[in-house]
């Protein structure tokens, strides 16, 4: 081919490009083609492969659906561009126009022209009409829009395993065959909106549409797998089918192996299991041990009204067999339990039914069994459609999905629209992304099937599969779409664990909702068993008791969830508040504080401990806390400045240290209104102004927001040293109220040392609950 020249280079050079080309570019290509492969880039010489273009397309099918001209011509060029190859992913973009929008940005577009008869004007204009409706004011009127047809990045195909054995570095990698959808580019021509982007809105297909495949039924030993970046599509029918669910699940056991399908140790706690069978419900105990771990957890939506499921003969009457036929059990849980049978197995897990939910003991018994619950599980069945239990698992039963693929034929490629663009789960768009009890859920099951309104989805360490497209390889490890990564599990995660992943866990946490605040703790109870399980960090109301006093310097804009009226939660925890939290202060001061806390022993005899105290059982720590006998607190000291009988052990903490009183500012700033301003002066003595005498919410408020101004409280939990010579050392304080004599977290609060020494404090010893 190097030494090509002429009328045959010419050809080739025209077949690559078409009549794209410009006179330079032309010359420049022919060029090279003459000079040989040797001066052609690897992208170019690809290009300039052979490749058998289908030029005859007067009627490649008669029975194709109706298009306009141009779309007729958009679907030519798909068939003969070699976009469907593994090796060209070059997608040709359908666009027509030209833009210019006021940021100088420039844009080739098509008028939207919606023709009645043409199936893919159709499908376009139908898709620009949701997204807009949805998102933005002027979704009545698309008629003066323009759009792009664009290729969208799906994800990558993991060629390699991309994990090594167990306890080992993480190796490289590697991705083959990128797979692709068709986004829609919205674009107004008139400049005045930037362009918006559907992503994923539509993808290819062979022509007939690829059927869910099962192996495990006709004797193959793989899935089938087109190598084709652009043609994954197929066909997603209103009910689901069980036998593609099947498959998820046997592929994932065979090509992932234990990094998908570890399990925690056999021989673990007592829990209550559905026989889905005899519908009833049974104690693992009693199974034998290989079925033991065969049951698969379900995670859903309670919704606002707490249910029962307790019979009048008590709970003990739920362990007859045929005892569940005679509730009266809500849409998800009976959806859950068909499906279970359906895919052939046999035990379920389920909190509403496992856990005596009138029984205090024995839900505070098996709540905290949660994060053995769910990593024990074979996979965790995710009902994150609709606001309730009663929602159901769309396409279980008949009714209950209603999103239709559109299909646009011609020649051997099939369009079909995407039932679903967005990620899987979001909180705008699921309730179930929003409930704090999901949370933990989530994070600790191995491998989940999530039900959203439109489809089914997989998704384990190394692969997220759906039904629309197709995705499973018969060759390779998995498939991570766009942002993922291959999971760690949780052993490798939290084994060594550092506060910064422990915190992003808590600020992550601390944006859910829950129906009642008492259950913060409990929400989060099944990540801090399994947390002290592998780093054997051990936690006080959320606080890792390593660095207690430390965490105690957390900030962020939220609102207390309970009143300062109630004594479930206490307010110096970040448990009681809901919204954006930060822990990114905490290693910046050092603590002036020790904290004790009351604990009960078996003799039921009361004594001030140290809250940083390991519990019993464990090797000892060491720990840098700044422990004199003025910080040391007894039963006689707690018991001389409070009435025990408004103290709760293991809730309240104790410490001795200064408070102080300072003005609220409705900004949030802290001022002394009776002390006069003090100047500062310059190395000559010449006048530089008033200091800034005043301390300041962290984190400071908004423009928008306001305090309601008057004295507030302040006790002196630890000092920040100045970071270089130009700054000045501050003081942490933390807000507090007053109630029954002890003290309630309001903020926290930054000021310089010099200002906390201006004011009258004394020295107490603080209760705060």
């Amino acid at each position: 081919m190097g030494s090509e020249s002429g009328p045959n280079a010419l050809s080739t050079v025209r077949s690559i490009h078409g009549s794209q080309l410009s006179s330079r570019g032309f010359q420049e290509t022919l060029s090279r083609l003459r000079n040989g492969p040797g001066s052609m880039s690897r992208k170019e010489q690809i290009r300039a492969e052979p490749y058998e273009f289908k030029r005859e397309f007067n009627d490649p099918d008669p029975g194709k659906s109706h298009l306009c001209y141009e779309c007729n011509t958009f679907m030519r060029s798909l068939h003969c561009h070699p976009w469907c190859d593994a090796r060209r992913v070059q997608i040709p973009m359908r666009e027509k126009g030209h833009c210019a929008t006021s940021d100088d940005q420039s844009y080739d577009y098509r008028s939207l022209r919606v023709v009645d008869e043409c199936a893919l004007c159709s499908m376009i204009s139908e898709i620009m009409v949701a997204k807009l409706c949805r998102n933005s004011e002027d979704g009545d009127s698309i008629s003066h829009l323009g759009y792009v047809l664009k290729p969208t990045h799906l994800g990558e195909v993991i060629d390699s395993d991309p994990r090594r054995s167990f306890g080992q570095e993480i190796s490289i990698v590697k991705t083959r065959n990128a797979r692709w959808y068709l986004g829609i580019e919205i674009v107004d021509p008139s400049g005045s909106k930037s362009p918006r982007l559907v992503p994923n809105a539509i993808q290819g297909a062979i022509r007939p549409l690829p059927i869910p495949f099962r192996w495990f039924n006709t004797g193959r030993e793989e899935a089938i797998f087109e190598q084709r970046p652009f043609l994954i599509g197929r066909a997603r029918e209103l009910e689901c089918d069980p036998e593609l669910l099947k498959s998820w699940l046997c592929l994932c056991d065979r090509h992932h192996g234990a990094r998908c399908s570890q399990r925690v140790d056999r021989q673990g706690p007592d829990i209550r299991l559905i026989d889905t069978k005899n519908q009833c419900i049974v104690s693992s105990r009693l199974l034998d041990s290989s079925i033991h771990q065969d049951y698969v957890a379900l995670s859903y939506v309670w919704g606002d009204v707490e249910r029962s499921y307790v019979p009048v003969g008590g709970y003990s009457v739920l362990t007859n067999k045929g005892a569940l036929l005679h509730l009266k059990l809500s849409k998800t849980i009976v959806d859950a339990m068909q499906l279970t049978q359906r895919l052939g197995l046999r035990y379920l897990w389920v909190d509403a039914l496992c856990i005596k939910q009138d029984d205090f003991s024995d839900k505070e018994k098996h709540i905290a069994r949660m994060g053995f619950v769910f990593q024990s599980a074979l996979f965790t069945i995710i009902a994150a459609s609709g606001s309730d239990c009663d929602a159901g698992l769309p396409g279980c039963r008949p009714g209950t999905r209603f999103k239709r693929q559109q299909l646009v034929e011609a020649g051997n490629i099939t369009l079909l629209s995407s039932v679903q663009h967005e990620k899987i789960l979001t909180p705008e768009t699921s309730k179930w992304a929003r409930r704090a009890w999901t949370f933990q859920e989530e994070l600790l099951s191995r491998r989940r099937l999530i039900f959203t309104d439109e489809q089914v989805w997989w998704q384990c360490p190394c692969a997220t599969w759906c039904e629309q497209s197709q995705l499973e390889t018969e060759d390779a490890i998995g498939f991570l779409f766009s942002g993922q990564t291959v999971e760690l599990s949780l052993r490798e995660r939290y084994s060594k664990l550092r506060f910064k992943d422990y915190f992003d866990l808590v600020s992550k946490y601390a944006q859910r909702e829950l129906s009642y605040p008492s259950d913060a703790l409990n929400a989060f109870k099944g990540i801090l068993s399994i947390l002290t399980d592998y780093s054997k960090e051990h936690f006080f109301w959320g606080f890792a008791i390593s660095s207690f006093e430390r965490q105690l310097y957390w900030v962020g804009k939220a609102k207390i969830r309970t009143t300062l009226l109630d004594d479930c939660l206490p307010t110096w925890s970040w448990v009681d508040w809901m919204g954006e939290l930060s822990f990114r202060h905490y290693q910046t001061y050092d603590p002036a504080v020790v904290c004790f806390t009351i604990r009960t022993d078996e003799e039921n005899q009361e004594t001030a401990q140290l809250v940083c105290s390991p519990p019993t059982g464990f090797g000892a720590r060491d720990y840098d806390l700044p422990l004199n006998d003025a910080l040391v607190v007894s039963m006689e000291a707690i018991g001389t400045a409070y009435s025990m009988q408004s103290l709760k052990s293991n809730f309240h903490i104790f410490f001795y240290t200064n408070s102080a009183m300072f003005y609220l500012m409705p900004q949030g700033r802290l001022i002394l209104p009776d002390h006069p301003p003090r100047y500062a002066y310059d190395k000559k003595g010449n006048l530089l102004g008033p200091k800034p005498d005043y301390g300041y919410l962290v984190p400071s408020l908004d423009e928008r927001e306001t305090c309601e101004r008057g004295y507030r409280e302040c006790i002196l939990l630890g000092k920040r040293p100045a970071a270089s010579a130009w700054e000045e050392a501050h003081v942490v304080v933390m807000l507090i109220s007053r109630k029954c004599g002890y003290a309630q977290r309001l903020g926290i609060a930054d000021m310089s040392e010099e200002f906390w020494d201006l004011a009258d404090k004394t020295w107490e010893l603080i209760a705060l609950g």
